[in-house]
């Protein structure tokens, strides 16, 4: 157990990163008016926040990590915002720190609540007792599985998938309680995506929404008159495997697999190009049990390079579905890279 003087001292590394964020929404927002072709600037300044941030190995208490996750993607949200801020910022309505909740997080929407003020609490409690359920549901499947001496590869892959899924939806709602309790507009980021259909229901419909939307406005909006539908969805998702190459940089500071993410949304997006010609069968007694083993079965490619930060949240290693010695080759071609 560290001092809490060193403890102080190590937390003290994430505050540069971490200022250059809050300090920029902060201005921003308190300006409140359209900033031009400067919020790229601006969002680009963000984005180089977790420059800053300490690699891994800089600090003696790894639990410490979760901090570069926490820094870095506010600084990929507060960026993939700035786009948009010219629009938001000629909302009349919309106050201050309102506009300040937008720019750092993805939850947050311009629109007026449509919780009506005397529910706000309930409808806020409901989302916190969401999260505590889902929270719970993993911590009953880490109890049950803790008492295996070995797990297959493909369950400690789905096993990993479902703490992922369970724990991010949990924060999720998280949030949007506390949103809802704020009186602040909400977008709803998750659909329950364990019930996808297949692999096109996930990435369009379930996941992440406010990474679809950014992509839908930003990438093929823009391409889709000049570039052929499959180039379109090839040009989506290579923009996503680049967003979450920086992201596991950001996160870890030595990624263990570079390009592992890439490879993993280029599979994907040739999964959903074949889902959209050959549809999957319809009843979804086959098609949500196919969706989940495939996403089991890829999901390693993802979860290599962020593992520092799996771990660092109290994912038990020996639960991962992969070894530090050797990953599909990997390791042997990057002998030098970080371990988790």
């Amino acid at each position: 157990m560290l001092p809490v003087r060193q403890l102080l001292d190590e937390a003290l590394l994430w505050v540069p990163a971490l200022l250059m964020i809050v300090v920029s929404n902060a201005i921003v927002a308190w300006y409140g008016r359209p900033l031009g072709n400067w919020r790229w600037l601006v969002a680009s300044f963000v984005l180089s926040s977790p420059l800053l941030l300490p690699k891994q190995g800089s600090y003696a208490l790894f639990e410490l990590g979760m901090l570069n996750t926490i820094v870095t993607s506010l600084a990929i949200v507060s960026a993939a915002r700035l786009p948009d801020w010219d629009h938001a910022a000629r909302r009349a309505h919309v106050t201050r720190h309102t506009l300040f909740a937008w720019l750092s997080l993805p939850t947050v929407s311009l629109n007026n609540s449509c919780v009506a003020r005397d529910q706000r609490f309930i409808v806020g409690a409901r989302h916190l007792l969401k999260a505590l359920a889902k929270r719970l549901s993993w911590e009953a499947l880490a109890f049950i599985f803790a008492q295996c001496d070995s797990l297959p590869w493909l369950l400690k892959s789905a096993l990993l998938m479902l703490y992922f899924v369970l724990n991010l939806t949990a924060f999720h709602d998280l949030v949007v309680g506390l949103c809802h309790m704020s009186g602040l507009g909400v977008d709803e980021l998750f659909d329950r995506p364990l019930l996808s259909r297949s692999p096109r229901d996930f990435w369009s419909r379930r996941w992440n929404k406010f990474i679809s939307r950014f992509a839908l406005k930003h990438v093929a909006l823009k391409v889709r008159h000049r570039v052929p539908p499959f180039g379109v969805l090839v040009l989506v998702f290579g923009c996503s495997g680049l967003f979450h190459e920086y992201f596991a940089w950001g996160v870890g500071g030595l990624p263990r697999a570079p390009g592992a993410m890439s490879l993993f949304f280029s599979i994907q997006a040739l999964a959903v190009w074949v889902g959209i010609r050959r549809p999957w069968p319809v009843s979804t007694w086959i098609t949500q049990p196919l969706t989940f083993l495939w996403m089991a079965v890829t999901a390693p490619l993802f979860f290599l390079e962020v593992s520092p930060a799996i771990l660092a949240f109290g994912y038990p290693k020996e639960w991962l579905p992969f070894s530090d010695e050797i990953f599909w080759g990997w390791s042997a071609l990057f002998p030098n890279r970080g371990e988790p």
